[in-house]
């Protein structure tokens, strides 16, 4: 453990390409705390082929980044019988 927390403080404290350059220690802080963060409409842009993410990259003020789980996989419910 001692050996690997020097590289997950090293994760967190440092800009993220798969997060539009934020690091994930201020993205979670902020997520505790309920705090917006901004994103510019460019960064809005999911999915370049659907209609929905080319109207909401074409607008000219910032929107909110949030997450939301909607590119995770699919999870069964557990059933409650077992």
């Amino acid at each position: 453990m001692a050996r690997l927390e020097p590289i997950e403080t090293e994760w967190l404290e440092c800009p993220q390409p798969d997060f539009n350059g934020k690091n994930p220690a201020n993205i979670l802080e902020c997520e505790r705390k309920r705090l917006p963060l901004i994103m510019s409409a460019e960064e809005a842009v999911i999915d370049e082929d659907y209609p929905i993410c080319q109207a909401m990259g074409a607008e000219f003020t910032p929107t909110f980044w949030h997450l939301d789980g909607c590119n995770l996989e699919d999870i069964e419910p557990a059933l409650e019988d077992e």
